[in-house]
């Protein structure tokens, strides 16, 4: 019936559609941070680039004009529960992806490294994207809290919050770090460290 509304009439219409279509995300979004707490760990062994790969995949797959260099550290054998740690590392690179839709050229690297004082390997997902300021570092992991305005960048600031359960429920850790306008990197662990 927008034919039959007059401006005002499709504006509040487009407006609660616009609703309705956000609830929903944010419904599908709490589901998952549930499901990451009540499931049970199905460990076994794959390969997360792979599953890195296969997730960027299907970004640029969604917008294939936009420039990316995608950088991955090949075979990255872990052990967890495939379908969890698929949910945290799609939020981390769909981040990445988002955070960096503003660059002409998109830089989001995927890979692992090792600190000498620590055996346990740390994953990271590194972006060239607008960051965010130190203070409000302490913000990052809380549930609908965000870090940018809706305006400029879509979500419902449940993402991370999920990413962290899910670590920490594989007796991993997460941190970043990031400034504004200078990308971010938000590192993890699995099965304990740092």
């Amino acid at each position: 019936y927008s034919q039959c509304l007059d401006e005002s009439g499709n504006y509040y219409l487009n407006y609660l559609s616009e609703a309705g279509l956000r609830m929903g995300e944010i419904l599908e979004d709490l589901l998952r941070l549930s499901k990451s707490k009540c499931l049970r760990l199905m460990d076994s062994s794959f390969n997360l680039s792979t599953m890195a790969e296969g997730i960027m995949e299907q970004l640029q797959q969604a917008d294939p004009n936009r420039q990316i260099e995608f950088n991955v550290m090949p075979d990255l054998i872990v052990e967890g529960d495939q379908q969890l740690l698929k949910i945290a590392l799609e939020n981390l690179l769909i981040n990445a992806y988002k955070y960096t839709a503003k660059e002409p050229i998109a830089r989001i690297s995927f890979g692992q490294l090792f600190e000498e004082r620590n055996p346990i390997p740390i994953y990271f997902v590194k972006d060239n994207g607008v960051g965010f300021d130190e203070e409000k570092e302490g913000e990052v992991f809380i549930p609908f809290h965000r870090l940018h305005d809706l305006k400029d960048f879509s979500g419902t600031g449940i993402g991370l919050a999920t990413v962290k359960r899910i670590i920490e429920r594989h007796g991993g850790k997460i941190w970043h770090e990031s400034h504004r306008n200078q990308g971010a990197i938000f590192y993890f662990t699995l099965g304990g460290g740092n």
